[in-house]
């Protein structure tokens, strides 16, 4: 018994010791387990992060997973680079340049898009998608890709747009500021025209959307302009030079747009169709004020700060009631509440032709008034 009831007391403590140590071993396990995961969750974010990075990293438009599963090999139109003459110099920006040149084929102006030398192995990736996600566009109101020149002799790629001769849209838009618009403009823009690029803008947006595209920067500065004010939507990239001040670092990630952007995509990184159509309607903003900078005469944190409570942009002099309603329907806090771009599209298509409508009544009133006179 002197020797029993110790070794009793001894392997009961041992068992005691041993249930002790397992649930902390099975605690510890839980914790890495949450580690990991919040690690997981972190990467995620950071990885999210890069793909909202709207200037180091720029295919211009973002393919959403749904559309790179059902994405389709595209054949891209090889040019022989002694076809095509640089001539100058439109625009240049962290990664890249474009100028403008001409393809000696047809005799027509293009825009041809080059990556400066010493760019990384990422970047030159990020060109190759921009190339593939273009070439897969065919809409007349998505700027056109018309093929690359691979055989170069720095081995960098050549993409060949269309060329725009307008340039972008927020340049034109301030040439025509009312409140500084200079004499000899090459053209003076009208409300009907304010609304026929808004509705343009709108149709190539529908077409992204049908094709599963988020494009994440949309705005007046990514929109190029042509002749008879055809609008395509763009994001060339080389703009943010020029344009520094629509871009703010949020805490330690890239320079985005907030003054583009939605609330969820500033708090959460989130962009969709739906952070697109708010983006819209900041677009429609700028239409209607001739080119000026949302929330102008406010800083970037105090934007960010804007968005946070709720604070939105007002109506701008002269903007149609419709026209704003139209962008109080794109800033809805509920992403699933706001407008639809084919919606957006058909009220102002509808909108247009009642203009058309109104000015034929009171013109052929004027015409009736004269015969009444001469009579």
């Amino acid at each position: 018994m002197q020797i029993f009831i110790p070794l009793s007391f001894t392997l009961v403590a041992v068992m005691i010791i041993a249930v002790l140590l397992y649930k902390r071993w099975r605690l510890c396990k839980r914790k890495n387990v949450r580690k990991k995961e919040s690690v997981a969750k972190s990467n995620e974010n950071i990885q999210l992060l890069d793909r909202m990075n709207i200037v180091n990293k720029n295919p211009s438009y973002f393919m959403s997973s749904r559309a790179a599963t059902n994405s389709k090999k595209t054949f891209v139109n090889e040019i022989p680079i002694e076809r095509v003459k640089i001539l100058d110099i439109v625009g240049e920006g962290a990664f890249g340049q474009v100028f403008r040149a001409t393809d000696d084929s047809q005799s027509t102006p293009v825009a041809v898009k080059v990556l400066k030398e010493g760019v990384s192995n990422e970047v030159r990736e990020d060109f190759q998608r921009e190339v593939e996600i273009m070439s897969a566009f065919d809409h007349d109101n998505i700027l056109k890709l018309l093929g690359v020149i691979t055989r170069v002799i720095e081995e960098t790629p050549y993409m060949i747009f269309e060329y725009m001769s307008h340039g972008d849209l927020a340049e034109m838009l301030r040439r025509n500021d009312p409140a500084m618009r200079k004499n000899g403009n090459d053209i003076i823009l009208q409300k009907t025209d304010l609304i026929d690029i808004a509705t343009q803008i709108a149709n190539g947006m529908t077409y992204l959307t049908s094709q599963h595209f988020v494009h994440r920067d949309l705005a007046t500065r990514n929109c190029l302009v042509g002749e008879g004010l055809a609008v395509k939507i763009s994001d060339f990239g080389m703009a943010r030079d020029v344009y520094t001040c629509d871009y703010y670092r949020i805490g330690g990630s890239r320079m985005l747009p907030v003054r583009w952007m939605s609330p969820e995509s500033v708090k959460y990184g989130r962009f969709t169709t739906e952070s697109d159509i708010w983006a819209y309607g900041v677009v429609l903003w700028e239409i209607f004020s001739f080119g000026r900078q949302p929330y102008y005469g406010h800083s970037n944190e105090e934007v960010v700060r804007f968005l946070d409570e709720g604070i939105l942009l007002q109506r701008p002099d002269e903007c149609p009631s419709t026209v704003y309603h139209l962008m109080l329907g794109c800033w809805k806090t509920n992403p699933k509440d706001r407008l639809l771009f084919s919606r957006i599209y058909s009220h102002l298509v509808d909108y247009s032709q009642q203009i058309a409508r109104n000015t034929h009544n009171m013109h052929s009133s004027d015409i009736d008034s004269e015969t009444e006179m001469l009579t």
